[in-house]
């Protein structure tokens, strides 16, 4: 995804091959011939715009969908502090799956043991 928006916005910005590639992961430089291929094509002036204003908008989203992860994180570690801990100290449970299984359980006291719980989910 990184790489993606590397390319494009390196063509906006009127950057040439070499200078695109540079910044790519190495997994993705190994296709340089393929990438050199397509970015030896130009586009017009107000395709270039048209990228820019949606690569803005993408940045947007992303730092609004960041923003918004983190109050549904402060909210539910704030309503369920100790269910939360107790989740993110399972292996392989992070802060996204604590809040999904908060989320979709609400109050654990409805099961009346873990083995209920576990039959649920």
């Amino acid at each position: 995804m990184e790489n993606g928006r590397e390319i494009l916005s390196g063509i906006c910005s009127g950057k040439n091959v070499d200078q695109i590639l540079q910044n790519l992961s190495p997994n993705v430089r190994k296709k340089s011939a393929q990438i050199r291929e397509l970015l030896d094509r130009e586009i017009s002036q107000s395709a270039a715009i048209r990228l820019q204003i949606c690569l803005k908008l993408i940045k947007n989203f992303d730092d609004s969908i960041e923003h918004l992860g983190k109050e549904i994180f402060n909210y539910a570690y704030g309503t369920h502090k100790r269910e939360m801990e107790i989740l993110m100290s399972v292996p392989g449970i992070g802060k996204l799956g604590a809040v999904t299984l908060i989320a979709e359980i609400d109050n654990f006291k409805d099961f009346a043991s873990g083995d209920k719980l576990a039959s649920w989910l």
